[in-house]
């Protein structure tokens, strides 16, 4: 039998390891113009040797600040990201369901599931961590030829309990859940027409 230290300890981690999985996520992101690009950003641009169109950002969360390279090739968006001193952190692209092998999106599926009455995948990107190098080769050709970590990141609005809210999921390549963050809207103070 467990003694009541040991339950209550049970019940701390727990709840630590339920709020490392759940977090709030909040994003603002300013338009960089050529002439405030870091050199890093400059010399990401010079592995497209076709000139691909980039555009910049300056992405403010809660904790942190990146840049962020967005820009559209072969009919697919991409979005790399750079921590300010200009590691290349990851590559995101944006992909449909039907690319997500069965079982992981099955995975998904049932944690999608069980977060609510109701949940709508609003966006599905594909996203590649790992060597520096080898993010490059991927921001080029949108495919990881050699070893990179791979997850799936979805924003999704679920509904439960008449309350909707919107998430942002990181899963791992086999469907299990990693990161969820619920996103806050930033209100506007400025009308929009």
């Amino acid at each position: 039998m467990m003694s009541k230290r040991s339950i209550n300890l049970l019940v701390v981690v727990l709840l630590f390891s339920c709020n490392a999985l759940s977090q709030k996520k909040f994003e603002r992101e300013s338009r960089l113009t050529k002439s405030e690009l870091p050199d890093f950003a400059v010399a990401f641009e010079s592995i497209f040797k076709d000139g691909q169109s980039i555009k910049w950002y300056l992405e403010e969360g809660l904790e942190r600040y990146s840049i962020e390279a967005k820009y559209k090739r072969n009919g697919k968006r991409y979005s790399v990201e750079f921590d300010t001193l200009g590691t290349l952190e990851d590559v995101e692209i944006e992909i449909d369901q039907s690319e997500i092998p069965q079982e992981t999106y099955r995975s998904i599926c049932e944690r999608l599931s069980a977060e609510g009455d109701r949940h709508k995948i609003d966006k599905i990107q594909i996203q590649y961590t790992g060597e520096e190098q080898v993010l490059k080769e991927v921001s080029v050709s949108g495919k990881c030829e050699v070893y990179c970590v791979t997850r799936y990141e979805l924003v999704v609005r679920i509904r439960k309990d008449k309350e909707l809210s919107s998430f942002e999921y990181l899963f791992s390549e086999d469907g299990t859940l990693e990161r969820r963050s619920e996103i806050i809207i930033q209100t506007s103070s400025n009308l929009e027409y």
